[in-house]
């Protein structure tokens, strides 16, 4: 368990954050375990360089096919490749191996969410909130989906949530204002967003000026 949940935030930082200090074997010398592959795949991913680290994550698969972290990392570089069906593909394989894998749920369930399969989207993200109720990323997530499917109340309670683990979530602030001036509360929707905005949100900078500018 510990050392799954090291690689799980080995794997965040690589691919979410683009940071990752590899060990001299990764780094300098071909791999010969399947976490020196994995960590190799990280180290390319953090450069760009992603059909080389999807390589990479496919080799740490090869040596290791329990793996689920490999799986999720190999799932990420599939999304910014846009391969949608290779990584929801993956991210089953990780749930696969281990059902308690709340990341692999969140990750699945944003690319359902992105495809406009909204229930699905919604059970994998509830699964995620489930297993982590104190990840910020998560309960926003889960309540974008909400949003879209204008349930507001659930929304707003999520992204409170969010906010409440996290006070400089902007997107979730952003989210919030934009469920509040949905429901039509303009006063509310207002200072969530601008408390998106000052936090560096566009997102919010932008629904502040046009919600501004319906006065």
């Amino acid at each position: 368990m510990v050392k799954q949940l090291f690689r799980v935030l080995i794997a965040s930082a690589i691919l979410l954050a683009g940071v990752l200090a590899a060990g001299a074997e990764a780094a300098e010398q071909t791999p010969t375990t399947a976490d020196a592959w994995f960590f190799r795949g990280g180290e390319l991913a953090s450069q760009g360089a992603l059909e080389a680290a999807h390589n990479a994550f496919s080799k740490a698969i090869e040596m290791n096919a329990r793996m689920a972290e490999a799986f999720v990392s190999r799932g990420m570089v599939h999304e910014r490749l846009r391969r949608t069906k290779e990584a929801i593909a993956d991210y089953t394989s990780a749930l696969a191996i281990n059902r308690n894998f709340a990341q692999a749920y969140n990750n699945r369930g944003m690319v359902l969410f992105r495809g406009q399969r909204f229930q699905p989207a919604l059970d994998d993200l509830s699964e995620a909130v489930s297993l982590d109720g104190n990840n910020s990323s998560y309960r926003a997530n889960r309540a974008a989906v909400y949003a879209r499917l204008k349930n507001y109340d659930k929304a707003i309670a999520d992204y409170t949530a969010a906010v409440l683990i996290d006070p400089d979530n902007a997107d979730a602030y952003a989210g919030r204002g934009a469920a509040h001036y949905s429901r039509g509360d303009r006063s509310k929707a207002v200072t969530d967003l601008k408390l998106a905005c000052s936090r560096g949100s566009e997102a919010g900078c932008r629904s502040l000026k046009a919600v501004n500018g319906r006065k």
